[in-house]
C-alpha cells in the first residue's frame, strides 16, 4: 500500500473565521471522526500542499467545525486555502465498537436475506441521509443505511446482508 492509499479526505476548509487563524471546516458526513492524540494532517489545494499540520483546537459551529490549525496565525493566511482538502492517514482514526468507516464499505457485496446478490457498494454519500451507492445491473442505485435493515456483515468476506423494503430498488 503506497502513502496515497493510506490517506483519506475527511473534510475541506470553507472559509476563515475571526482574526486569529481559525477557519470553518466542513467535515464529510457531518460527523467528526475520533483521532489518535498524535494525529497530523495534510492540507491540499491543487498542487500546493502543507504537510504535517496539527489541530490545536476544534469545536462544532452549526453544520461545520471551527478549527485552529498550527499553520495559520491569522485570517489572511487562511484565505488562500479556501476549499483545500483536509487529509488524514487512516492509521490515526480511532475505531469505535467495530464500526466501519465510510471508505471501508467500498467493494462490499450487498446480498438480500435469501442470499441473492443485490449489487456492489461503490461508496457512501450523505444527501443528507447516509446512503450506499451501489451498482445493480450496471446502474447506480441509492440504498439508505438503516441499522435495522442490516441483517449481518462479514468484513473478512466484504459482504453485507440487508433486508430492504419491497420496491426500494
Amino acid at each position: 500500500m503506497n502513502k496515497k492509499e493510506m490517506l483519506i479526505p475527511i473534510g475541506e476548509i470553507n472559509r476563515e473565521h475571526g482574526l486569529k487563524g481559525y477557519c470553518k471546516v466542513y467535515i464529510y458526513g457531518g460527523v467528526l471522526p475520533t483521532f489518535h492524540e498524535e494525529a497530523h494532517f495534510i492540507l491540499e489545494k491543487e498542487s500546493e500542499r502543507k504537510q504535517v499540520i496539527f489541530i490545536e483546537e476544534i469545536k462544532p459551529i452549526g453544520r461545520m467545525f471551527l478549527v485552529k490549525f498550527d499553520c495559520f496565525k491569522d485570517s489572511e493566511e487562511v484565505v488562500s486555502w479556501r476549499k483545500a482538502i483536509l487529509w488524514c492517514n487512516k492509521e490515526y482514526l480511532v475505531r469505535e465498537d467495530g464500526a466501519l468507516f465510510d471508505f471501508e464499505w467500498e467493494g462490499f457485496i450487498l446480498h438480500d436475506p435469501q442470499g441473492h446478490i443485490v449489487g456492489t457498494i461503490q461508496n457512501v454519500i450523505y444527501n443528507p441521509l447516509k446512503q450506499f451507492v451501489i451498482i445493480v445491473n450496471d446502474e447506480e442505485k441509492l440504498v439508505p443505511v438503516v441499522d435495522d435493515w442490516i441483517v449481518s456483515c462479514d468484513t473478512d468476506k466484504k459482504e453485507v446482508v440487508m433486508d430492504l423494503p419491497e420496491g426500494l430498488l
